[in-house]
Protein backbone atom coordinates (compact mmCIF):
# COMPACT_ATOMS: atom_id res chain seq x y z
CA UNK A 1 0.00 0.00 0.00
CA UNK A 2 2.98 2.57 0.82
CA UNK A 3 4.80 3.48 -2.67
CA UNK A 4 7.67 2.47 -3.31
CA UNK A 5 8.66 2.98 -6.50
CA UNK A 6 6.16 0.91 -8.09
CA UNK A 7 4.10 1.13 -10.89
CA UNK A 8 0.33 0.46 -11.18
CA UNK A 9 -2.03 -0.43 -13.47
CA UNK A 10 -2.35 1.73 -16.13
CA UNK A 11 -5.31 4.39 -16.81
CA UNK A 12 -7.02 4.77 -20.33
CA UNK A 13 -9.50 7.36 -20.44
CA UNK A 14 -12.17 7.38 -17.78
CA UNK A 15 -11.55 3.47 -16.84
CA UNK A 16 -8.73 1.29 -14.58
CA UNK A 17 -7.42 -1.53 -15.60
CA UNK A 18 -8.94 -4.57 -12.75
CA UNK A 19 -6.11 -6.38 -11.20
CA UNK A 20 -7.84 -9.88 -12.22
CA UNK A 21 -8.55 -9.81 -15.61
CA UNK A 22 -7.09 -6.65 -17.09
CA UNK A 23 -10.38 -5.85 -18.61
CA UNK A 24 -11.22 -1.78 -18.19
CA UNK A 25 -12.97 -0.74 -15.50
CA UNK A 26 -15.24 2.53 -15.55
CA UNK A 27 -14.30 5.27 -13.28
CA UNK A 28 -18.07 6.31 -12.92
CA UNK A 29 -18.75 2.73 -10.66
CA UNK A 30 -17.21 4.64 -7.63
CA UNK A 31 -21.19 5.65 -6.77
CA UNK A 32 -22.04 2.18 -7.00
CA UNK A 33 -24.01 0.58 -3.83
CA UNK A 34 -21.85 -1.70 -1.48
CA UNK A 35 -23.77 -4.02 1.33
CA UNK A 36 -21.37 -3.86 4.58
CA UNK A 37 -20.95 -7.59 4.06
CA UNK A 38 -19.54 -7.35 0.51
CA UNK A 39 -17.35 -3.53 1.86
CA UNK A 40 -16.12 -5.91 4.73
CA UNK A 41 -15.05 -8.49 2.02
CA UNK A 42 -13.40 -6.24 -0.50
CA UNK A 43 -11.08 -4.81 2.49
CA UNK A 44 -10.59 -8.24 4.45
CA UNK A 45 -11.84 -6.65 7.62
CA UNK A 46 -14.00 -8.21 10.11
CA UNK A 47 -17.94 -6.65 10.29
CA UNK A 48 -16.87 -5.23 13.62
CA UNK A 49 -13.96 -3.55 12.76
CA UNK A 50 -15.91 -1.95 9.79
CA UNK A 51 -19.09 -1.08 11.95
CA UNK A 52 -16.21 0.90 14.53
CA UNK A 53 -15.34 2.93 11.05
CA UNK A 54 -18.96 4.00 10.35
CA UNK A 55 -20.03 4.16 14.24
CA UNK A 56 -16.93 6.76 14.36
CA UNK A 57 -18.77 8.95 11.56
CA UNK A 58 -15.50 8.60 9.36
CA UNK A 59 -17.91 8.55 6.88
CA UNK A 60 -21.80 8.98 6.56
CA UNK A 61 -23.37 5.82 4.76
CA UNK A 62 -24.95 6.12 1.38
CA UNK A 63 -27.92 4.24 3.18
CA UNK A 64 -27.59 3.92 6.72
CA UNK A 65 -29.43 0.29 8.57
CA UNK A 66 -33.27 0.92 9.30
CA UNK A 67 -33.37 -1.63 12.17
CA UNK A 68 -32.68 -5.13 12.44
CA UNK A 69 -32.27 -7.18 9.56
CA UNK A 70 -31.03 -4.38 7.01
CA UNK A 71 -28.07 -3.96 5.99
CA UNK A 72 -26.05 -0.49 5.99
CA UNK A 73 -25.52 1.09 2.31
CA UNK A 74 -22.11 2.42 0.84
CA UNK A 75 -20.82 3.53 -1.77
CA UNK A 76 -17.29 2.30 -3.19
CA UNK A 77 -15.51 5.40 -2.92
CA UNK A 78 -16.60 5.03 0.58
CA UNK A 79 -15.34 1.95 0.48
CA UNK A 80 -12.31 3.36 -0.61
CA UNK A 81 -11.84 5.89 1.95
CA UNK A 82 -12.12 3.63 4.46
CA UNK A 83 -9.48 1.31 3.29
CA UNK A 84 -6.94 3.91 3.06
CA UNK A 85 -8.04 5.13 6.35
CA UNK A 86 -7.96 2.04 7.93
CA UNK A 87 -4.33 1.04 6.47
CA UNK A 88 -2.93 4.29 7.65
CA UNK A 89 -4.38 3.71 11.55
CA UNK A 90 -3.00 0.46 11.26
CA UNK A 91 0.51 1.83 10.39
CA UNK A 92 0.21 4.16 13.73
CA UNK A 93 -1.72 7.74 11.85
CA UNK A 94 -3.82 9.22 13.99
CA UNK A 95 -7.50 9.14 13.80
CA UNK A 96 -7.90 13.00 13.34
CA UNK A 97 -5.18 12.34 10.53
CA UNK A 98 -7.53 9.33 8.59
CA UNK A 99 -10.66 11.14 9.36
CA UNK A 100 -9.80 13.80 6.94
CA UNK A 101 -7.82 11.71 4.37
CA UNK A 102 -11.21 9.84 4.63
CA UNK A 103 -12.91 12.67 3.77
CA UNK A 104 -10.65 13.79 1.05
CA UNK A 105 -11.11 11.01 -0.79
CA UNK A 106 -14.30 10.53 -0.47
CA UNK A 107 -15.05 14.56 -1.31
CA UNK A 108 -13.41 14.28 -4.52
CA UNK A 109 -15.15 13.21 -8.12
CA UNK A 110 -14.80 10.77 -10.39
CA UNK A 111 -13.47 13.47 -12.73
CA UNK A 112 -10.62 14.42 -10.29
CA UNK A 113 -9.72 11.48 -9.39
CA UNK A 114 -9.26 10.26 -13.55
CA UNK A 115 -7.55 13.03 -14.13
CA UNK A 116 -5.36 13.08 -11.36
CA UNK A 117 -4.23 9.46 -12.05
CA UNK A 118 -4.20 10.08 -15.87
CA UNK A 119 -1.17 12.51 -14.28
CA UNK A 120 0.32 9.99 -12.18
CA UNK A 121 -0.81 11.61 -9.39
CA UNK A 122 -1.82 8.24 -7.26
CA UNK A 123 -0.28 9.35 -3.87
CA UNK A 124 -1.68 11.03 -0.56
CA UNK A 125 1.91 12.47 1.11
CA UNK A 126 1.23 11.77 5.08
CA UNK A 127 4.20 13.97 6.91
CA UNK A 128 5.32 12.84 10.39
CA UNK A 129 6.95 15.40 12.95
CA UNK A 130 8.21 13.20 15.69
CA UNK A 131 4.74 11.56 16.64
CA UNK A 132 2.21 13.45 15.15
CA UNK A 133 1.35 13.53 11.69
CA UNK A 134 -0.57 15.38 8.76
CA UNK A 135 -1.38 15.03 5.19
CA UNK A 136 -1.79 17.37 2.52
CA UNK A 137 -5.26 17.31 0.63
CA UNK A 138 -4.07 16.68 -2.47
CA UNK A 139 -3.25 13.60 -4.88
CA UNK A 140 0.72 13.50 -6.13
CA UNK A 141 3.22 12.01 -8.01
CA UNK A 142 5.31 9.92 -6.39
CA UNK A 143 8.64 12.02 -7.69
CA UNK A 144 6.70 15.03 -6.30
CA UNK A 145 7.02 13.07 -3.04
CA UNK A 146 10.32 11.73 -3.29
CA UNK A 147 12.31 14.44 -5.18
CA UNK A 148 10.82 17.49 -3.51
CA UNK A 149 13.24 20.51 -2.52
CA UNK A 150 10.66 21.72 -0.10
CA UNK A 151 10.25 18.39 2.05
CA UNK A 152 14.16 18.19 2.19
CA UNK A 153 14.59 22.16 3.01
CA UNK A 154 11.40 21.62 6.12
CA UNK A 155 13.67 18.15 7.10
CA UNK A 156 16.41 20.96 7.49
CA UNK A 157 14.50 23.16 9.51
CA UNK A 158 13.05 20.03 11.58
CA UNK A 159 15.98 19.25 12.58
CA UNK A 160 17.75 22.19 13.22
CA UNK A 161 14.88 22.80 16.16
CA UNK A 162 15.81 19.02 17.64
CA UNK A 163 12.55 17.52 15.73
CA UNK A 164 12.68 14.50 13.89
CA UNK A 165 10.55 14.93 10.22
CA UNK A 166 9.84 12.10 7.85
CA UNK A 167 7.24 11.68 4.94
CA UNK A 168 5.67 8.79 3.24
CA UNK A 169 3.46 8.61 0.17
CA UNK A 170 1.19 6.27 0.04
CA UNK A 171 -0.26 5.18 -3.38
CA UNK A 172 -4.53 5.23 -3.37
CA UNK A 173 -4.62 3.52 -6.49
CA UNK A 174 -4.40 -0.06 -6.17
CA UNK A 175 -6.99 -0.02 -3.68
CA UNK A 176 -9.82 1.70 -5.48
CA UNK A 177 -8.36 -0.45 -8.56
CA UNK A 178 -9.24 -3.83 -6.58
CA UNK A 179 -12.76 -2.57 -5.24
CA UNK A 180 -13.98 -1.12 -8.64
CA UNK A 181 -12.93 -4.56 -10.21
CA UNK A 182 -14.92 -5.68 -7.18
CA UNK A 183 -17.98 -4.00 -7.90
CA UNK A 184 -17.73 -4.80 -11.78
CA UNK A 185 -17.21 -8.02 -10.92
CA UNK A 186 -20.30 -8.49 -8.75
CA UNK A 187 -22.34 -6.50 -11.51
CA UNK A 188 -21.68 -9.34 -13.71
CA UNK A 189 -22.79 -11.92 -11.30
CA UNK A 190 -25.98 -10.09 -10.85
CA UNK A 191 -26.98 -9.31 -14.42
CA UNK A 192 -25.70 -13.54 -15.16
CA UNK A 193 -28.14 -14.62 -12.03
CA UNK A 194 -31.30 -12.49 -13.60
CA UNK A 195 -30.89 -13.82 -17.34
CA UNK A 196 -33.05 -17.02 -18.17
CA UNK A 197 -30.91 -19.96 -18.88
Amino acid sequence: MFWEDSAGPGLHETNVLCYKTGKEVEMNRLTALVTTTTAKAMLGMPASTLGWWINQRVIVPAMPARGTGTSTILTAQQVWSIGIAKSLRTSGVGMDVCRRVASYLESLTAAQIEKAFAEGRTCLLIIRIDDGADFLPRLMSPDAISDNPKMIEARKDAEANGLTMTWVGIDVRPMLNQILCRVAEDEVKRTAKKEPA
